[in-house]
Formats: C-alpha cells, structure tokens, sequence
C-alpha cells in the first residue's frame, strides 16, 4: 500500500511473488525451529520505555513515535489505539493530556484517558507529545505534511499551532 501511495505500480503479478516470498521465508523459519505467530506479549515496562526514548532518532519520525509509544503506555493502549488516533482525539490541558480512546471491539464508545506529566521529562507522554506537535508545525506549516504521521481530522478544527500545544496553554 505504501509503494503505490508514493506513485509506484504495483500489480497483482508483483503481490502474487512477493506472498509467495514470504510463504517461503516463513517455511524456512519455521524449519530452522523459529516458531512465530500469535502467543503472549511481552509485557510493557518503564525500563523499555527509557530505551525506546533513547532509540528514537532526532527527527520528525522519532518525536511521533514517542509520542504514540509514550502516551499508549500511560493509557494501556491496545496495539491498535494509537493507529487510529485523529489529532482532535488529544487535547492539551494544564495538567496533561486528555486522549479521546476509542473503547470495544464491535460497539464503540469513547473514553478519556487522563495522562498527567511524568516526574521525569525523558519518558513523559505530554512533553513528547508536545515536541512532536511543536516540530511538526515547525516543519509542515499548520496544515502538516501530505503524508502525516497521525491521521488528522479537518471536522475537529483541532489548534495545531506550537502555542496551541504547549504545556502553558
């Protein structure tokens, strides 16, 4: 989906070969003893969070992922949560943030998850939260790249200048 986004053709000659690749990639790990699949996470912990902050490059990309990673934890998102995130789903308050978090598998309903700002400032979802907003208008102008990290919602008439999100405001 990502190749054809950026204006690659792809045909369907070219999704049969590379399903056939990877049926026979997984054929291999599979006789090598790697058993893949679903099974039990690998619980979330506040060391992982420090190396993630840590791994994380200096850019655009890596204040967003912060962001997403670091406010999924304090919210105990499911894995899909943070995908479906609209910047009017985050609103900036004195004390935090308050995140619009889609609730059920089949009916919906929405919860506020209130995240309040960490004790420290390496791994705290409202300051990496803030950063990323910040230097994404910095780099894209209020209207934010054509592609966007986040899903944004033009209905929401969401402030997304760097004084709508700072910590102040």
């Amino acid at each position: 989906m990502a190749l054809r986004e950026r204006g690659a053709t792809v045909s369907g000659d070219d999704q049969g070969e590379a399903r056939k690749a990877l049926e026979g990639l997984a054929v291999k790990l599979l006789q090598a003893g790697e058993r893949r699949g679903r099974g039990q996470a690998v619980g979330a912990d506040v060391d992982g969070l420090y190396a993630i902050a840590r791994s994380c490059p200096d850019t655009l990309t890596g204040d967003r992922d912060k962001a997403l990673v670091f406010t999924g934890f304090h919210y105990a998102s499911r894995s899909q949560d943070p995908a479906g995130l609209l910047t009017g789903d985050v609103t900036l308050h004195p004390r935090g943030l308050v995140i619009a978090v889609l609730t059920g598998k089949t009916k919906h309903s929405v919860r506020n998850a209130k995240l309040a700002y960490a004790q420290d400032p390496e791994v705290c979802p409202v300051r990496a939260w803030t950063a990323y907003r910040i230097r994404l208008v910095a780099e894209h102008g209020e209207q934010g790249p054509t592609l966007r990290p986040l899903r944004s919602s033009a209905s929401t008439g969401t402030a997304t200048s760097p004084a709508a999100w700072s910590p102040t405001a």
